[in-house]
Parts: C-alpha cells; structure tokens; sequence
C-alpha cells in the first residue's frame, strides 16, 4: 500500500479536527461568560431563572422537541440586605452560607459594636484590643482562626476578599453546627476604603477600633427551581426507542450565595448545549433526551425531583404522579477547565463488583471510540488500569448527579475531569477569567465523538439482564408542638421549620458539607400544614 496516498485523508481528518475543536471552544466560551455574568445561579436569585430561560430558548433555537420545564422547591437562604455602617459610610457587603440553620440574619435593628481588623485571625493582633461585641474584619484566608474571634466575644465576623483562594478555604468559612456568628464578605476595595480610615495601615498587626452598625437580612425559603428537558429523536427505526439521557446542572454555588458567579461550574451546562447543537445537525440512530437539572448543589435535588418523576421502580412510589421514560443508560457531565482529561466514573460504585461488572463493557467501548488526535485524553475510571482507580484522579470524591439516579435504579455512567482540583468551585473568584476554555473546549470535542460513536453504534449496549435496584427513600413527615389546651398529644403545625434530618453519614465530615460545593446537609422548610416533604409540586 502507498502510504503518500493516504496522507491528504489524515490530513483532512485533523483538519476537521481543528475546525470542529475551534467551533467548540467559541461556543463554550461564550456560554460561560454568560452563565457566570448572572452572579449567582443558586435558586431563589434571579440567575437561576435566567439561566433556565436561556437554556430553553437555546433547545427551541435548535429544534429540540417536546420541550418542559419541570418545576421544583428547594430550600436555600436567600439574601434580602446587609450592609455595614462605618465613619458615615454605607457599605454593602454581604452574607457567606450559613452555619447550618443558622444564617447571618441579625435583629432588625442591627447589630453595634467597634470595628476591629484582625489580619489572619492571629491572636497577636488582636493585641490591646477587647473583642467582646466587636465586629472584627478579617483575611478570607485565614482557615477556621475566625472562630477565636468568637471565643472572644466578637458580635460578627467580616471576610475581606482575596486575590486568590481555593475551595477548601471556603468551605473553612462555615459549619455543620448552628454557631450564632454572623459572617460576611466585602470586597477589597470597601475593606480597603474603611481600613484607610483608621490609624494604622492595613497591613499592620493592629489598627484602632472605630465604632460601627451593621444591618442583615438572610432568611431560608422554599425558592422555586426548574429542570428542562427536550428531545432529539433517533433516525433508526430500531435503535430510536433505546433512550439515552445526557444530563448536566446549570445551577451555581458559592460559600457567599448572592456572589456565585459560578463559571468553572459552568463548564458543565456549556458542554451540553455544545452538544444538543452537534447531534441537532447530526441527528445519531438513538433518541436523545437532554435534561439540564437546576439545583445541583442543593444536595443533588434537581435530578431528585427527575427521578421521582420519571424513573421508579419500588412498587410504593409507583403513584399515579409518575411519569414513567424509559431511558436505558443516563450519561451525565461533570466537566471543568483546568485539564485536557477526562475519564468514566461508575458514580461511587466502584468498589461494587456488580456495577463494576454492569459498567465495564461501556468504559471498554468508550476507550474504542476514542479517536487518535485524542489518544490517552480519557481514562478508565470503573475498571482499575495498573492499579490507578478513581480515587487517585481527584483530591476527594466528587458528588455526581448519577450517584442519585443509580439510588433510583436507572443505569447512570458520568464523564469526569480528572486531574483538575476545582479550586475555585464554591468561591465567589469562580469568574470567567479564570477558566481554560482551550483546555474545556478539547473536551467537548471529545465528547463529540465520543458519544457520536455510541448513539450510533448497534452494539453498544452489551448483552444481559443486569438490573439496579430501586434502592432510593422518601422521607415525608410533620413538624407539630404540644398545646395541652388544644389536645392530649402534640397536634399543632409549625409552619416555616426548617427540619434537618440527621443521616447516618457514609462519607467524610468535609464532604458531608460540601464536597465541591456539593451540600450534604439536606434542609426543608415545612408548609403551612406543619408537613415536609422532598420537592413538592
């Protein structure tokens, strides 16, 4: 054979390549800019519906089918006000997460005391100073030191924003446990604006204390929040009833909830909609049915509410509400920016021989599909390959939407960045500028192919009967007092609880409150009956 004669098809090939990878890294970029200039995505703030508003006109504009908004409630804490009043200076600053039930809400008539900067919460610099109902100001980075201050006596506790940190700082910055400390965050400029008027530069041990008033409004509600869904419909008359569901969260988090700009985060949702326009001009043999989830990080509650919708299969929860899809594999996306890689992930089932044994054809067939331009960019992640399972590609398990919707039953494999440690998940410094998008637009191209290859591939789905278990619960319940003068046992609702059920944890302290911004922690405001229960339509 002439190798010369095959040299202008490779280079074609590449050529393709090229073009198609430049295509999608336009596209990406674009996404995510716009995503992360809503400044937060976390239901109950107007992002979040206008990110939802914006994946739906982008499904109609490609000509997805049998388009719907799904609606939910999620309980958040939701931000009215917060400002702090200084050397006749208004300033806005603005409430972190809160400390369990505990948010950053002070009395209405705000709180006063002397305003005291700390540095990096030493205790040398708070040095001649009396902490007790003081308003202390401090570095972002200064991990959990920010509760000496409050052994001390401080009233509330301000975080001056940083030129740079990472997630594990932020989730430094509240607690599993209702501690009665409001936190806030200014930004530098402000901080910098108060500080000058003080005696002693900032970066001093420390500065005299001036008086100051600050005022906060930070209350839990059940705020509204949407899936949307919408369909690319298979060309073969066979394989078009094999549903494959392509799901990704377009929500956002933050340890400071109305600055969630949330752009690393959307790496995810950008690859999505990258892809619904692939397979719209590329319709493959199996139907397609996109779902972007809108409360991810609220304990996995967006694909909570899709499963309970349409995917259950234990005989009590088989309601007259269901809405049954028959989908046969649920393949999620949990991408970001700061590597070329990628790999398989069985969602938390790594170690189960079953779902090792269910998941490892695919990984095999995905590992086939990859094309040569992109040799070693994914990686095994459900079977170990020389001893390197998962667990060695990031620096702590990651939550994923498919370890939910495997509790449901429904077969779920995700594709994961690896080797990208998220820094910036959870801050309010997740900003566009940050992101790769050369690096997140090589995984979409990826992906492309990748999937491109097993919508249409007649043997993708392996023989054999394995099938998940519905091993998913609902927890319903009503929270009531006891009036002796109303009944002989406790029969009167409270409205407006916030109920925190207590779940045997099965991961560590740190990802039980976020693991990536992911909270473990579920939290529900009861209804006007006293009653909770998870998504209420």
């Amino acid at each position: 054979m002439n190798i010369f004669k095959r040299i202008p098809a490779i280079f074609l090939f590449f050529g393709f390549l090229l073009f198609s990878s430049g295509a999608a890294q336009s596209s990406v970029s674009e996404d995510v800019a716009y995503f992360s200039s809503l400044s937060s995505r976390v239901p109950g703030y107007p992002g979040n519906k206008a990110a939802a508003d914006y994946i739906e006109a982008r499904f109609r504009s490609l000509g997805l089918q049998q388009i719907k908004r799904e609606g939910y409630l999620v309980t958040v804490p939701v931000e009215e006000s917060s400002v702090l009043e200084c050397q006749g200076k208004k300033v806005k600053i603005s409430a972190l997460w809160p400390n369990h039930v505990r948010t950053s809400t002070v009395p209405p008539e705000g709180i006063t005391g002397t305003l005291v900067y700390g540095g990096d919460g030493s205790l040398v610099n708070y040095s001649g100073n009396d902490l007790k109902g003081a308003i202390v100001l401090l570095d972002f980075n200064c991990g959990f030191r920010w509760l000496d201050a409050g052994l001390l006596g401080a009233q509330a506790v301000i975080f001056i924003a940083p030129d740079d940190t990472t997630f594990f700082e932020a989730r430094r910055k509240f607690l599993s446990m209702p501690l009665d400390l409001p936190r806030f965050y200014i930004t530098r400029q402000d901080a910098d604006i108060l500080l000058s008027g003080l005696s002693r530069a900032r970066n001093t041990k420390m500065v005299k204390p001036v008086p100051a008033k600050l005022s906060c409004r930070q209350n839990w509600q059940a705020a509204p929040a949407e899936n949307i869904l919408g369909y690319i419909r298979g060309t073969d008359p066979k394989l078009k009833d094999d549903i494959i569901c392509l799901s990704a969260y377009y929500d956002s988090i933050s340890v400071v909830p109305s600055l969630a700009p949330g752009a690393d985060q959307a790496s995810s949702i950008a690859g999505f909609l990258d892809l619904a326009a692939y397979f719209s001009q590329n319709p493959p043999k199996r139907t397609i049915l996109f779902l972007a989830t809108g409360s991810h990080f609220q304990t996995l509650r967006g694909m909570g509410d899709f499963v309970t919708r349409h995917y259950r299969k234990e005989r009590t929860f088989l309601t007259k509400d269901l809405e049954p899809i028959n989908i046969r594999l649920l393949v999620g996306l949990e991408l970001s920016s700061h590597s070329d890689l990628l790999a398989t992930y069985s969602n938390g089932l790594s170690t189960n021989l079953y779902a090792q044994r269910y998941f490892a054809p695919f990984a095999k067939k995905f590992l086939e599909y990859v094309p040569a331009a992109f040799s070693g960019k994914l990686l095994n992640g459900v079977s170990p390959e020389k001893g390197v399972a998962f667990s060695a590609f990031l620096p702590e398990s990651i939550s994923t939407d498919g370890s939910l919707s495997l509790l449901a039953g429904l077969p779920s494999l995700s594709f994961v960045t690896v080797y990208d440690n998220r820094r910036y998940f959870d801050t309010p410094l997740d900003v566009a500028a940050r992101t790769n998008s050369a690096k997140l637009a090589g995984q979409v191209e990826l992906l492309r192919q990748l999937l491109n290859r097993a919508f249409n591939d007649s043997e993708f789905f392996p023989e054999g009967v394995l099938e998940f278990k519905d091993t998913m619960r609902t927890l319903k319940g009503r929270i009531v007092s006891f009036d002796p003068k109303a009944g002989f046992v406790p029969n009167q609702p409270i409205a407006n609880a916030i109920v925190a059920p207590r779940i045997p944890p099965t991961v560590s302290y740190q990802n039980r409150k976020s693991a990536y911004g992911v909270r473990g922690e579920y939290l529900e405001l009861t209804d006007a009956k006293g009653r909770l229960h998870p998504n209420p339509k």
